[in-house]
């Protein structure tokens, strides 16, 4: 019996370490996956040590899980050779997010929460536009608000097929204070949308994962899209959740903002799971100023007797489930979700 045990610690131990083999393995097989290129020896010799580190963290906390010692395993995402500064720039968000009422404002008061379907997925529907990266640039504002637009615009076309939108262009074109690769506000990459009558496609003003403030080359000949309006959930909405519900079954995907602590930021960098994601943290009360990442919520529904919302990152399709995750819902607020919401108005 002493030998089996030994024999079992044994192996955790080993599932536990990373051979050189297994490292150069797993090293080539991510720099095919996600076409990375280096600079020279140096800088790929750095990015190797970070994703080294990622992958010993990775398996550690899977054979925890197989010991009954973790809620959810991990695997290895885009993110895995990043710098944890690059980690963070990739996740700022439109914090400090405040509410302004677009045109077409609905309070939803005539809608109860129990008139609206239990579940909604605008994916399986196939109005949510492809999954995008952002990469080491901190522009999930500008792609949460372009991910709620395009979702937009292929529901009221009743089609996936319309071009995809540009966020760079939001990035080098919005005003200084609308954000950049550091941080950015939903708000402020929707007014200016507005504002500007006019989008490009990402065809023709491609993503550099950088802000250039002094080159903007929107091109109004070959605007594909125009934002008319947005909307956001008012201050003196008491369950926001509910509201968040009824807006995303009755009107579609919105933009919105949530909190990623900086215990948390390493699981949710690195998450694989279909399973709802929850956190001690994220069960705190959250407020606006700590919002630090913005998504898309593309729906809702229900897993094993836990509610969840579905929302869309800018981590790639490798990242989460295909790009996406499930968030618990009704936690209240888990995340700090619902505090932070905008819909476009197309």
């Amino acid at each position: 019996m002493k030998l089996f045990i030994i024999l079992i610690l044994a192996s955790y131990a080993i599932s536990a370490t990373i051979s050189d083999y297994q490292l150069e393995s797993q090293w080539e097989n991510f720099k095919k996956k996600y076409d990375r290129k280096y600079l020279d020896a140096k800088e790929e010799a750095f990015r190797k040590g970070l994703f080294a580190n990622t992958l010993k963290f990775v398996q550690k906390q899977n054979v925890r899980y197989d010991e009954g010692l973790e809620q959810f395993r991990l695997g290895i995402t885009s993110l895995a050779d990043f710098t944890e500064e690059e980690k963070e720039k990739g996740s700022r968000s439109g914090r400090r997010i405040r509410s302004r009422l677009g045109q077409d404002f609905r309070d939803f008061s005539d809608i109860k929460v129990t008139d609206i379907k239990n579940a909604i997925d605008w994916r399986a529907r196939g109005f949510m536009s492809k999954v995008k990266n952002q990469s080491t640039c901190g522009s999930c504002w500008a792609f949460s608000a372009i991910g709620a637009i395009e979702a937009r615009l292929n529901i009221k076309s009743k089609t996936s097929e319309l071009p995809t939108l540009s966020e760079q262009q939001i990035l080098d074109c919005s005003p200084i204070a609308a954000g950049d690769c550091k941080y950015g506000w939903i708000k402020k990459a929707l007014n200016y949308l507005y504002l500007n009558k006019g989008i490009n496609s990402d065809f023709d003003y491609k993503y550099e994962a950088k802000a250039n403030k002094s080159n903007c080359r929107y091109d109004k000949t070959k605007s594909v899209a125009k934002l008319i309006g947005y909307s956001s959930i008012p201050y003196y909405v008491k369950n926001k959740e509910h509201f968040l519900a009824k807006l995303v079954a009755t009107e579609g995907p919105v933009s919105a903002a949530i909190h990623i602590s900086k215990n948390d930021k390493k699981n949710f960098d690195k998450w694989k799971k279909t399973d709802i994601y929850e956190t001690k943290e994220c069960a705190q009360t959250i407020t606006k100023k700590k919002l630090n990442h913005a998504i898309v919520v593309a729906g809702y529904g229900s897993l094993n007797g836990k509610d969840y919302w579905l929302i869309k990152n800018s981590y790639g399709e490798n990242w989460g489930d295909k790009g996406y995750m499930k968030l618990l819902r009704n936690g209240p607020m888990h995340c700090g979700i619902g505090l932070n919401v905008y819909y476009p108005i197309v």
